[in-house]
């Protein structure tokens, strides 16, 4: 069977980590697998480890419909052409696209509903109501109406894209995402290198503490909120550092703000690295900041790390993470409320390591890659006519 992987992403996170491991699983199954993405800073090192995957690159940048008649035209003519050209030269059996957004590759299901290609479409993040008019609404029932198959990753993402696109719930099958527990499950001697290693890069002292957070670089990242909670937490934790893992546009903007702030050697922007599991194995607590999410990779690695989590309590990390059990969670948007709850976090250490033991059961039981892999590759299967 061959088998299409897309995305329109710019910035490498969670969704592409899920692609990469999708593809990986799928190529290693035997089948024949293509990367359909544009090539761009964010794109290199996706193309580079897909390949070794065994799976094939064709490019493709997708046109971003920012609005206007020349960006519409575009994405729902002109790109669909070209795409249906590409898709008739490929000759797939299927396409699963990787939505970050619910808009993006748009032109792609497009082009599968013209030629009548199976499609499944994973949405990786949920949207508000207001983002979705009445005409996209009719376009993406056309969708539907042609067969195409949407998966969603927690169970809050599926009732929050229900009502955003006016269907019933049970339209998006809920697949949870799923981790490599043993990746990142270090043992005693394995996680002492990791703290020496980390520690050393960054020029800090053996005995200090570190704070974690890895995502995109983008304000629905809750990279705002984390910034104004930092000096508070700093202040009283003359020991800790924050360790800021992650590429996007606030790059610049988060950069300027520690300078300004004279936090450089407290707070470090690392970019985008491949060594997260040791950056976690390394590290004394996980930070998870965002406005949205939908099932973060990223708290599941955490778990399965056994480091302590604060985390936000919005879309699927209630799923993962039950409240005071296995973690803490506290209000989004809220730069206070993360500063306590980091806070609180550093000073109960017997009890933050008690729920980090629990954490790592949670995720050992009910988030393992195998179980995301062997049930999404049903789903591709029963899409082949």
């Amino acid at each position: 069977m061959k088998i299409i992987f897309a995305t329109s992403t710019t910035v490498r996170g969670g969704g592409e980590e899920y692609l990469l491991s999708m593809a990986r699983h799928v190529a290693s199954s035997g089948h024949d697998v293509t990367l359909l993405c544009g090539q761009n800073s964010g794109t290199e090192s996706l193309i580079e480890d897909c390949a070794k995957a065994g799976a094939v690159w064709c490019r493709h940048d997708f046109v971003f419909n920012a609005g206007g008649v020349i960006n519409k035209v575009k994405t729902y003519l002109m790109e669909p052409c070209i795409l249906i050209v590409k898709l008739a030269r490929l000759r797939p059996d299927i396409v699963q696209v990787n939505l970050c957004f619910f808009w993006s590759c748009v032109s792609l299901m497009l082009a599968c509903a013209v030629l009548r290609i199976p499609l499944q479409a994973v949405f990786h993040n949920a949207q508000g109501d207001d983002l979705l008019n009445f005409k996209k609404k009719k376009l993406y029932d056309y969708f539907l109406r042609k067969g195409q198959k949407w998966v969603t990753v927690s169970n809050a993402n599926a009732l929050a894209l229900a009502r955003t696109f006016g269907v019933a719930e049970g339209v998006f099958e809920v697949i949870h995402n799923g981790i490599d527990v043993g990746k990142f499950d270090f043992d005693p001697t394995e996680r002492e290198k990791a703290r020496k290693q980390l520690r050393k890069e960054f020029g800090w002292n053996e005995g200090a503490r570190v704070a974690i957070t890895v995502g995109r670089l983008y304000a629905d990242k809750g990279w705002v909120e984390l910034m104004e909670a930092a000096p508070g937490v700093l202040e009283a934790f003359p020991d800790l550092h924050f360790l800021w893992v992650g590429e996007g546009e606030l790059y610049e903007i988060l950069r300027a703000d520690i300078e300004t702030r004279n936090l450089q050697n407290r707070i470090r922007l690392a970019g985008y690295r491949k060594d997260v599991a040791s950056l976690l194995a390394g590290s004394d607590l996980m930070v998870c900041p965002s406005r949205r999410e939908c099932l973060p990779f990223v708290v599941q690695e955490a778990m399965a790390a056994r480091i302590p989590i604060v985390a936000c309590a919005v879309g699927g990390i209630p799923e993962l993470i039950e409240n005071g059990i296995h973690g803490l969670l506290v209000e989004s948007e809220n730069a206070t409320a993360l500063k306590e709850g980091i806070i609180k976090v550093l000073k109960d250490g017997i009890g933050s390591k008690e729920r980090s033991e629990k954490a790592f059961k949670r995720v050992s039981e009910l988030f393992q890659e195998e179980r995301m892999h062997r049930e999404t590759e049903k789903r591709i299967a029963d899409l082949r006519p």
